[in-house]
């Protein structure tokens, strides 16, 4: 879920990047550095693995410190939220098909 920010009188914008990395994906240290790089104010990992999910924890921990993450090991469907802003309500839950979802609502 993406919150809905309206501007501030200054015009701010709200940056999301979203990046479908591919579980079996050896290139971490390519996918850090890109998030690092970005200007996203809130960056979401899919397909995201525990392994990735442990090095993005710590190398993301001072630029988007607000973290959710549902990563898996074994299949395609994990998933992370890393914010510079704290959320309000992070939220991880399963389908019926046992696939990673999140829901993360901001304060406004």
């Amino acid at each position: 879920m993406v919150p809905v920010v309206s501007p501030s009188a200054g015009g701010a914008d709200f940056r999301l990047m979203l990046a479908n990395v591919l579980t079996s994906n050896p290139e971490h240290q390519a996918i850090i550095d890109c998030g690092l790089a970005n200007i996203a104010e809130v960056i979401v990992i899919l397909e995201l693995s525990s392994e990735l999910a442990q090095k993005l924890e710590k190398e993301w921990a001072v630029s988007h410190p607000y973290q959710k993450t549902l990563p898996q090991g074994w299949a395609n469907f994990g998933i992370g939220a890393y914010s510079k802003w704290p959320f309000e309500k992070a939220e991880g839950f399963e389908t019926t098909e046992s696939v990673p979802s999140g829901a993360i609502t901001f304060d406004p």
